[in-house]
């Protein structure tokens, strides 16, 4: 039997078949190069990695890429690992994979009801989420943020995610074709809602 590990890596593998360079170029992109969070408007919360304008990076890298790049926005499951988008990478390793291969990763962070819940996400088939939160909402200013702030190729926009964050990722496929291009979700199944 795999481990959730190998399996994440085998499905970003497969994903990452599609992520040929895109021949667009961008203005000087506004963020550095590298891993930091990021805070909407709305208050919700992800991770973002922006690849260097070579890669794999060697000694030296020049910064941001120029050129627009896929993205891959990769979901944690329903978890209490604090913090949630360093435990989502250290399991699925979508991070390095951006590194090696070149795009964006974005790692949103879910909601929780209460102080001792898990973080997750208000999804078909499934709830984890803070009551009421509307995480499809979410999804859309994320897309609406990268659209508006990365050198990013809108027309190779993923979705992947392990546990509740596959469901999200099943339900974001479903509702959202015109905006993903595909979906990887990793131990977690398509709700009723789709047969």
């Amino acid at each position: 039997m795999r481990s959730p590990r190998s399996t994440l890596t085998l499905s970003t593998f497969l994903l990452l078949l599609s992520l040929a360079p895109s021949s667009s170029t961008c203005p000087p992109p506004p963020h550095p190069s590298g891993t930091f969070n990021v805070t909407l408007a709305s208050g919700r919360v992800f991770q973002l990695f922006t690849p260097w304008s070579e890669y794999p990076c060697s000694s030296y890298c020049t910064g941001p890429p120029r050129d627009k790049r896929p993205v891959v926005i990769n979901w944690h499951g329903c978890n209490s690992h604090v913090p949630v988008a360093a435990y989502q990478e250290q399991v699925s390793r979508v991070e390095q994979a951006a590194s090696d291969y070149g795009y964006y990763a974005l790692t949103p962070v879910g909601t929780r009801e209460g102080l001792i819940a898990e973080f997750g996400w208000n999804t078909h088939g499934i709830k984890c989420g803070e009551i009421g939160v509307d995480d499809f909402g979410f999804a859309d200013d994320l897309l609406g943020w990268v659209e508006e702030n990365l050198c990013a190729d809108m027309e190779r926009v993923y979705s992947t995610g392990f546990s509740t964050g596959a469901f999200h990722s099943y339900a974001l496929g479903c509702t959202r074709p015109g905006r993903f291009r595909g979906v990887a979700p990793v131990a977690g199944s398509m709700g009723r809602l789709y047969k």
